[in-house]
């Protein structure tokens, strides 16, 4: 979804202020199958300073609100997609989008959903499946948003999943023991310093599980227990199971979006509930759910 922009006729021009933010989508569910893979984490975008975007990319331009008070701008936040079920193989889904604003009406902020756990394409992408013999590369991530996932290795008796893609680092391969998830990234745009978008980590039948990527990204389980599932609003990526648990894989973490800007400029308008909190001069807007912010 886009953020939608609704303008007040009539209303006066205020001068132009700068809005940061972070912008995370939903990361992936993982699959469940004989080394389900770990899912890949939301797409990651950032304006702060010169902290990185996904993929290590450059920090995004600060967006400049010049248009009219009264301005309302809707934001979306992707939801963590549904890892798979060993009693209905495959039913794993990628995460939801994020959405914040732009300037005007050409510059919408979106961020794509992690991919699932079985070499899913998003924003990061999801680690390879373990299965049969021999090895497979992971899904690959989106330009600017998000690392891919590692690959897969397999051999008679045993298999291992690769991890999923975070913002900060690809998806670890499968060696002796089954991949970890990617590392997520590190903003301090809310006054502290958080990692958020970390990789989902891979299962395998039996020698060993990949740890969930530093950001929110869920561990790899075997038989019998359930793939751990991505953090809430990192955007990290669900934990895969391994033979076919039907407990199921580990669900994607959601999104967040945050902006920040002086609080001399903070208009105190919102809806959604988002947590507003201050840092020295600057007022932080926390959504971790639909809502809007009226310029």
């Amino acid at each position: 979804m886009l953020a939608i922009k609704s303008l007040q006729p009539n209303s006066p021009h205020v001068p132009p202020y700068n809005i940061d933010y972070l912008v995370i989508a939903g990361g992936g569910g993982a699959h469940s199958g004989w080394a389900g893979g770990g899912a890949g984490a939301g797409g990651y975008r950032n304006s702060y300073l010169s902290e990185a975007s996904g993929a290590n990319s450059s920090s995004l331009a600060t967006f400049q609100e010049t248009d009219m008070i009264g301005t309302q701008y809707t934001i979306t936040i992707g939801a963590g997609g549904t890892g798979g079920d060993g009693n209905a193989p495959n039913p794993m889904t990628q995460g939801s989008t994020s959405a914040a604003f732009g300037e005007g009406d050409s510059t919408i902020v979106t961020t794509v959903g992690g991919g699932t756990g079985a070499s899913g394409v998003g924003g990061s992408g999801g680690g390879h499946s373990g299965s049969g013999t021999g090895g497979s590369p992971g899904g690959s991530g989106t330009a600017n948003e998000g690392y891919a996932g590692g690959a897969s290795l397999s051999a008679i008796g045993n298999a291992l999943a690769g991890g999923g893609g975070g913002a900060g680092a690809v998806g670890v391969d499968a060696t002796t023991v089954a991949g970890g998830g990617g590392a997520g990234l590190s903003s301090s745009i809310t006054g502290s310093s958080v990692q958020r978008g970390g990789g989902g980590g891979g299962s395998s039948m039996g020698a060993g599980d990949g740890a969930g990527g530093a950001g929110g990204g869920g561990a790899g389980n075997r038989h019998p227990s359930t793939g751990s599932p991505g953090t809430a609003n990192t955007g990290g990526g669900g934990g895969g199971t391994g033979y076919y648990h039907p407990k199921g894989a580990g669900n994607g973490g959601s999104g967040v979006v945050i902006l920040r800007m002086l609080t001399a400029d903070y208009s105190g308008t919102t809806t959604g509930s988002p947590t507003v909190t201050t840092d020295g001069s600057s007022t932080v807007v926390t959504f971790t759910a639909t809502g809007s912010y009226t310029a």
